[in-house]
């Protein structure tokens, strides 16, 4: 089995992992996406004070996507596909694999994605809506196994980040055991974020503060999303009007419950309103 079992061969403690994780974020220049969004990942927390490796960023700067055509002449030098994600990378150290929500890539598209990118490049995929969305965390260990498959490819190639679930805004404290122990069968030797929307987990009570508390007794990260540079004023264009109706309002978090803090941050299409 490719995920252990809780109270199998998990550490009491993530954080005793050998493994150093840099720090990732998101998104990028305004105009070439709908609406400019970013995603970051610290290092470990003890790297972060002082102690990061030499030649290791302090943190990781990226965005929601790659393959964005709206870059070609400015990031990219071709309209050649092939070479968008090694561009991509000489200027970004992380990006948040969007399109693995919707669906998996095969095996060798993963091999090639980590062997195209810079050193010390990190990818931050979201976990298939099959499993966050479609079964809710329930019965879906092979939907899990298929995803962590591919994070494994990743690792080797040295190139693999946070992944991170990201669950629906009707997903709240009454499917609270269902997301627990969905968590504690993760393998601990990988780093995972948590986004969540429900109002329930920004109660500033009992339930955000169990939600806070599974975390940390699991070393696991609470992404902290960050809207309020959309909504900061109306809308400018269509892609702006659109991200304000698409994009969740939920309350301003900085809570640390793992070593290696995740923002995912979504701005607007003008730098200096950004």
């Amino acid at each position: 089995s490719i995920r252990c079992r809780a109270g199998s061969h998990r550490p009491k403690n993530r954080t005793e992992s050998k493994m150093q994780w840099p720090v990732g974020t998101g998104p990028t220049h305004p105009s070439a996406l709908t609406t400019c969004a970013m995603i970051a990942t610290l290092p470990r927390c003890e790297d972060h004070f002082g102690m990061t490796t030499p030649g290791q960023p302090a943190y990781h700067l990226g965005c929601p996507v790659w393959a964005c055509p709206g870059w070609v002449g400015s990031l990219f030098s071709s309209t050649d596909r092939k070479k968008w994600l090694g561009e991509y990378s000489s200027v970004f150290s992380t990006v948040e694999g969007n399109s693995t929500f919707y669906g998996l890539p095969s095996h060798d598209t993963v091999k090639r994605w980590g062997e195209s990118v810079k050193d010390g490049f990190q990818f931050c995929l979201k976990f298939p809506r099959a499993i966050s969305h479609e079964k809710r965390l329930v019965d879906c260990n092979a939907e899990t196994d298929a995803f962590i498959e591919l994070l494994e490819i990743l690792d080797r190639t040295g190139s693999l980040g946070p992944s991170f679930l990201q669950l629906p805004p009707t997903s709240g404290a009454a499917e609270f055991s269902n997301l627990a122990a969905w968590l504690e069968d993760l393998p601990a030797t990988f780093p995972w974020s948590v986004e969540v929307r429900h109002e329930d987990y920004f109660d500033r009570g009992p339930h955000e503060s169990a939600l806070d508390g599974l975390l940390r007794e699991l070393g696991i990260d609470r992404t902290l999303f960050d809207s309020r540079p959309l909504f900061s004023r109306p809308p400018t264009d269509d892609s702006e009007r659109d991200s304000q109706r698409r994009k969740p309002r939920s309350p301003h978090r900085t809570t640390v419950t793992g070593p290696r803090p995740m923002l995912r941050l979504v701005g607007r299409n003008l730098v200096d309103e950004a």
